[in-house]
């Protein structure tokens, strides 16, 4: 039993360690979940007023908006070679995400910084 759960450890870290995405693939997760959050209207108290007011124009293309609000987020990446932390940080709000098994996970989403 122990040798059984010892190799499932071993084949989840191999996966892992393969699956780890890059800061490209990264980047397009973080671009989706910003298209996401602006469709549900999250972004609508950012305390810049450049930032709403380019959010307010530029909900008729969710995609452009969302490029325009990523450029201006701060992100650390930092490589734990099975697993990638980024914390993103920007326009009064912040967000630690774990990138796994070609997954970005964001517990707890976009928050007030």
């Amino acid at each position: 039993m122990r040798r059984l759960f010892l190799a499932i450890i071993v084949l989840a870290a191999v996966a892992a360690y393969f699956s780890n995405p890059s800061q490209t693939r990264i980047n397009a997760q973080i671009d989706a979940m910003l298209q996401t959050a602006i469709n549900d209207e999250r972004l609508d108290d950012l305390s810049d007023p450049a930032a709403a007011i380019a959010l307010l124009a530029c909900k008729t293309d969710v995609q452009i908006c969302a490029q325009m609000l990523r450029h201006g987020f701060e992100l650390n990446f930092s490589d734990q070679k099975l697993f990638t932390t980024v914390r993103a940080t920007g326009f009064g709000k912040a967000v630690t995400c774990f990138a796994a098994y070609t997954r970005l996970f964001c517990p707890g989403g976009l928050n007030d910084a």
